[in-house]
């Protein structure tokens, strides 16, 4: 008879290891590079390479500290359904994509952002800023609204600049 520590042990391990698959909004798998950052079981939510130095943070994006670049990766959702997902930046003619990442230009002066990288002056100066809202995925390209973006890290490794 196997002793119920030895069987507690394996079943953590087992489903420890278990982890939900990231997609990208056009519906195609990104594993095994996508980590989900929401750890909940049963919520979807975004995904970041983890692999490549990008870092969840709380505005639903990823950070790149190495590239010194944000961006809109994956989601658990397959159908990006969930409110969770960023549903941002995924038109090529915007500098986005629906089949893979989506690199975002920051505007330090009132912490929106623009798709694609461009000059952040340019981002500063476009109509068709998008802000974010921390831990959620509402989103607006209106420049009258007031920003709301956050750039408090949820990682341990990565502190997002907004230069």
């Amino acid at each position: 008879m196997i002793p119920s520590f030895v069987l507690a042990f394996f079943l953590l391990e087992l489903f420890g290891t278990c982890r939900a698959t990231c997609y990208y909004p056009d519906g195609t798998t990104t594993d095994p590079i996508g980590v989900p950052c929401n750890q909940v079981v049963g919520v979807d939510g975004p995904c970041c390479r983890t692999t490549f130095s990008d870092a969840c943070e709380a505005n639903g994006l990823c950070y790149n500290s190495v590239q010194g670049y944000w961006f809109r990766d994956e989601c658990t959702d397959p159908t990006w359904k969930s409110p969770n997902c960023h549903k941002i930046c995924l038109d090529g003619t915007t500098g986005g994509n629906s089949s893979s990442s989506a690199k975002l230009t920051s505007c330090p002066t009132d912490g929106s952002f623009c798709c694609g990288a461009i000059d952040p002056t340019v981002c500063c100066s476009s109509s068709s800023r998008i802000f974010l809202s921390a831990n959620s995925s509402s989103t607006s390209s209106s420049t009258s609204q007031s920003p709301t973006s956050s750039s408090t890290s949820t990682s341990s490794t990565s502190q997002p600049r907004l230069e």
